[in-house]
């Protein structure tokens, strides 16, 4: 219940954490939203923040209100003070500045100190979704108590990318990292009456004639050269032919002699309307390379007989809305008489200027995805750091389970290290940004382990002298180890892995022990330099040959029957025979490996030994 409270409280201030630790530099003057209230407790105002675009300046204020007093799920609560305790993640390019420079928040009765502000502001620099960790201190008191707490929080950010574009086209993204797949869009239409076309080369082999094109993939990093060419048409009223029927044109003086007609028209387009030549006494009569430039797609054309001395005869009118270039047939109904007029005529598309224009979109390479590189390994004893790390020359952010951000791991070097807890495992990744493109790969995650070491006593208090055996040494550091001693630095083998040592002979002597994860160490060097027998004991028991083979020679001491033995390096009887008083006994050593022996000789009243090489 205490957890998932304080987790709650915490949740409503991260915001407002977030702001103060972005960087205390450059954004002074944010305004408090007095009006910022939540009857359920701690809150936000605006509750998220805001998106910003790359490259242009960001200004947000944030105002979180705090109360000193509230209920959560029937508990009472007292806010009594937030600490601010770290941030890792913002955007480059962004700072901040809190109405409190000392990020500690002491909640009273008075509402001035429920309520504080932050100005974030900047340009951001790079692109993307960041993630941003926020570190807190929440100090309160409920029916249980006093509570202090250290809580961790996330926040996204989202940095657009910042657009392209010229006085012709727009493109958004303006560049991309890897791959991107781009809107294009061409800004010059001029509209009706004169027609518009496009032609796009996207410099990735792909063309369009729209003004607005489908989004563009673009699969490989490059720089593509992108071009439009904007062309401004109008449309012109360039030739017409007609033919006259019927007899609206006569009985006028001019043709009282049979003679044709004198025909011109008069074509009405926007505001402006033209009147022809008449082509005299002729029908049907054409009229070429006009080159009337349209002012509407709306025209009214109407055909006349030409009367020097009578009326114009009027042969009817024709309207029409023009669909674009093309020939078009037409005909008219004289308003007086009989017929009127059939024909033709043709509109041509003429350019009236082209705007071509070329830009570039960059498609940066992504930094890269250098495995993570351990130093001295991924899998370490205690006392050893792992020191992990990728090539430098670009931004990081190292993460923890490839999304909770390390606070402070900015660097291309990070080192896990630990005092406790063993063995520790730690799943580590690093995200590369280049600070030039804004374009960032994740690298694949690391296991690093920090396994259990030896004692640290072991080094210099591992092994000792056993104080009822001089030629023996023991170690009391007992447990789930293998044992391996050493003598003048080399390996005793066999007779060489147990806890305890007999020793061969004179020399330094050292113990090597491994623990189950393969951690190790090696004791303090103990000297033995009184390893001898007495002269007597020298005389008494003779021994050949030594170093033996297969067959051993010993010759029992005189008036002295007893037991021969011969001890492996462990103190472990491998031969024994009863042997009689000054008796030469031959003992076999068949089978037996290579090693430092012991051969003993005990009678009722003394004992003998000998040391034995066996090859």
């Amino acid at each position: 219940m205490k957890k998932h409270l304080l987790a709650s409280l915490l949740v409503s201030f991260s915001l407002a954490s977030y702001q103060a630790l972005l960087g205390q530099t450059g954004c002074p003057g944010c305004q408090i939203d007095t009006g910022c209230f939540d009857a359920a407790g701690p809150t936000l105002c605006p509750a998220s923040l805001p998106d910003g675009v790359q490259g242009q300046y960001y200004d947000t204020d944030v105002t979180f209100w705090m109360p000193q007093n509230f209920t959560y799920q029937g508990i009472n609560i007292t806010l009594q003070q937030i600490v601010i305790t770290g941030v890792a993640g913002l955007p480059q390019g962004l700072s901040w500045q809190p109405n409190n420079a000392n990020m500690t928040y002491v909640i009273t009765s008075n509402p001035s100190s429920q309520r504080g502000c932050v100005k974030i502001c900047g340009t951001p620099a790079i692109p993307g979704n960041f993630t941003i960790t926020v570190n807190v201190t929440a100090t309160v008191q409920t029916p249980l108590g006093q509570q202090v707490q250290p809580q961790s929080f996330t926040l996204n950010l989202h940095i657009a990318p910042q657009s392209g574009g010229n006085p012709f086209f727009t493109f958004n993204p303006a560049s991309g990292c890897d791959t991107a797949t781009v809107t294009f869009n061409a800004l010059l239409n001029v509209g009706e009456p004169q027609m518009t076309t496009w032609q796009w080369d996207f410099g990735n082999g792909q063309t369009s004639s729209l003004q607005n094109p489908p989004p563009v993939p673009y699969t490989a990093p490059g720089v593509y050269p992108v071009s439009l060419t904007t062309n401004v048409y109008d449309l012109v009223f360039n030739s017409l032919v007609v033919s006259a029927s019927g007899g609206w044109y006569s009985g006028d003086i001019e043709e009282a002699f049979g003679g044709l007609p004198d025909l011109y028209f008069v074509l009405t387009h926007g505001t402006s309307t033209y009147q022809s030549n008449y082509v005299s006494d002729s029908n049907p009569a054409s009229f070429n390379n006009l080159g009337i430039v349209l002012n509407s797609f709306s025209i009214s054309l109407s055909i006349w007989d030409y009367d020097p001395v009578s009326a114009n005869d009027n042969g009817g009118t024709f309207t029409f809305q023009i669909p674009g270039p093309g020939t078009f047939n037409f005909s008219t109904t004289a308003p007086s008489g009989g017929g009127g007029s059939t024909g033709s005529f043709t509109v041509i598309q003429q350019l009236n200027a082209s705007y071509p224009f070329t830009d570039t979109l960059v498609i940066y390479n992504l930094p890269p995805a250098t495995p993570i590189q351990a130093f001295p390994g991924l899998t370490v004893c205690e006392g050893t750091d792992i020191q992990l790390k990728v090539p430098g020359g670009y931004l990081y952010q190292w993460f923890e389970n490839d999304t909770t951000p390390l606070p402070g791991a900015n660097d291309s070097v990070y080192v896990v290290t630990a005092t406790s807890g063993f063995p520790v495992t730690r799943n580590i990744s690093v995200k590369i940004m280049d600070p030039q493109s804004g374009c960032s790969v994740m690298t694949p995650s690391v296991t690093a382990v920090i396994n259990p070491g030896i004692p640290s006593n072991f080094s210099t208090n591992g092994i000792t002298v056993n104080p009822f055996n001089p030629n023996q040494l023991t170690t009391s550091f007992v447990g789930n180890f293998t044992y391996q001693w050493l003598w003048n630095g080399n390996p005793i083998n066999p007779g060489g892995s147990g806890k305890d040592l007999n020793v061969p002979g004179n020399g330094s002597f050292a113990l090597v022990i491994t623990n189950s994860y393969g951690c190790s160490d090696t004791s303090n060097v103990v000297t033995i330099s009184n390893f001898s027998l007495s002269n007597t004991e020298a005389q008494a028991l003779a021994l050949w040959p030594n170093p033996a083979t297969d067959d051993l020679f010993i010759q029992v001491p005189q008036n002295h029957a007893g037991k021969l033995s011969v001890l492996d390096p462990s103190g472990r009887e491998v031969r024994y025979q009863i042997a009689a008083a000054g008796q030469t006994v031959r003992i076999s050593l068949e089978g037996l490996p290579s090693g430092v022996y012991l051969v003993k000789f005990v009678s009722h009243d003394n004992h003998w030994h000998q040391r034995l090489i066996r090859k």
